[in-house]
């Protein structure tokens, strides 16, 4: 009976005292960040983090969708989501800055609206997940890379 209290008796005071000393310092000081820096970007793991080609913007992509953050201020815009049936696993901004396209492991790739979150196209034909996504030059056609079996 005695070790089991004992145990328990120092998992608590541990646990007490980790608290204190991590109470007294910033969260960006426990990671090593710098003052004022970000942490964490999204709600999940990240896939993808680009700007946008005109800079104003950036998109952290992860498994549920694409989130737009303000480039200068670093403030969340909004979350383009909701539509894939399994994980997103890229994206790519369009040369003009209006869609971002994502492609997924359901097989489909999808045009989202940048400054609505909509979605504007949904992309299919794909038997197996697509993996990366990209834009012509001239942003007039966008290509989603399939995996493919061997």
């Amino acid at each position: 009976m005695k070790k089991p209290f004992l145990l328990l008796t120092i998992l608590l005071v541990s646990e007490f005292c980790l608290q204190i000393v991590f109470a007294q310092y910033e969260p960006s000081t426990q990671l090593g960040l710098p003052e004022g820096a970000i942490a964490r970007f999204g709600r999940g793991g990240i896939k993808e983090i680009m700007y946008s080609p005109d800079g104003t913007l950036f998109a952290v992509t992860i498994s549920i969708g694409v989130w737009l953050y303000d480039a200068r201020t670093g403030e969340e815009i909004k979350l383009l989501a909701g539509k894939h049936e399994h994980v997103i696993h890229s994206a790519a901004y369009s040369p003009d800055n209006k869609t971002i396209a994502t492609g997924s492991w359901d097989g489909t790739g999808r045009l989202w609206d940048t400054r609505t979150g909509k979605n504007r196209k949904t992309l299919k034909g794909h038997t197996y997940g697509i993996s990366s996504v990209a834009y012509s030059p001239d942003g007039k056609q966008s290509q989603p890379e399939a995996q493919t079996r061997h």
